[in-house]
């Protein structure tokens, strides 16, 4: 088998966005309020126009949030996945990460992977922070001896040790992205996902958690991916960017400065 990290071929996302008939729109407030008036006032006419509007034809349309993608990532890459909002980043952090199935192709992935996508995920709330510790640990198939040699490292880089025995769920969102942040970094994993959940850390966290994201594939050979609407981010990180636009990939290259400027002109000015 080759030697690559990741390799995705002829990848899809396709979503059903579902259309009321003839246009209409979902009824608010006011609109409830006047079928109600209408009913009481002449029940047999409000019932008829109803049962007319149900028999018109209501339409679904297909919506593809990722269309086509090929590519293949080799280990020690930093990959920076870009494009203007909507363009599908999320949407293929998420099926990498297998917590969105795809409709179409395959995606082969070789290595144990973690993901740090959204505040609120990935962590159970009513646990400890030292409890998911070993929580994600075990979901990444480590054994609790592996996870304790690991662990004074994770909770000196998180900077949140006061607060290692509350549950997660009363943590500010900064104090969850470090923790998230250095579980997912320090664990043993090969392949590393972060989307712009960092944007919520402060910058010495933010310039702190890029720097390890240096060392991991300098020094372990990791692989990452790495979502960020920040271009001097993407450029002190990665050595390579994949641009997308409208679920597809718009390039490909290990020129991150024409990548960006090419993202860049596909955002519309303000």
């Amino acid at each position: 088998m080759d030697n690559f990290a990741i390799r995705v071929e002829n990848l899809g996302k396709k979503y059903r966005i579902h259309h009321l008939p003839n246009g209409q729109k979902m009824p608010g407030y006011s609109r409830v309020n006047e079928d109600i008036t209408r009913m009481l006032k002449s029940p047999f006419k409000f019932l008829s126009k109803k049962a007319h509007e149900e028999h018109k034809p209501e339409t679904d349309e297909d919506f593809w949030a990722l269309k086509d993608l090929d590519f293949t990532i080799y280990p020690g890459e930093r990959i920076g996945v870009i494009g203007r909002n909507g363009a599908g980043k999320s949407t293929l952090l998420k099926t990498l990460s297998r917590i969105v199935t795809p409709s179409t192709g395959r995606m082969t992935i070789q290595g144990r992977l973690a993901s740090l996508l959204e505040v609120g995920t990935g962590f159970h709330p009513e646990l400890t922070g030292r409890e998911n510790i070993f929580l994600n640990g075990s979901i990444l198939g480590m054994a609790r001896k592996e996870i304790s040699k690991k662990f004074d490292q994770i909770v000196e880089f998180s900077g949140v040790e006061r607060f290692l025995d509350t549950p997660v769920k009363r943590y500010s969102s900064g104090m969850y992205v470090r923790l998230a942040f250095s579980v997912a970094a320090h664990l043993d994993s090969e392949i590393l996902i972060v989307d712009e959940v960092l944007a919520v850390g402060d910058k010495e966290f933010q310039a702190k958690s890029l720097k390890k994201m240096r060392e991991l594939t300098q020094e372990e050979d990791r692989t990452i991916l790495f979502v960020s609407h920040d271009s001097e981010k993407i450029r002190s990180l990665c050595g390579r960017v994949i641009v997308l636009k409208g679920g597809r990939v718009l390039t490909d290259t290990t020129d991150v400065d024409a990548g960006l400027t090419l993202m860049e002109a596909q955002t519309p000015a303000k």
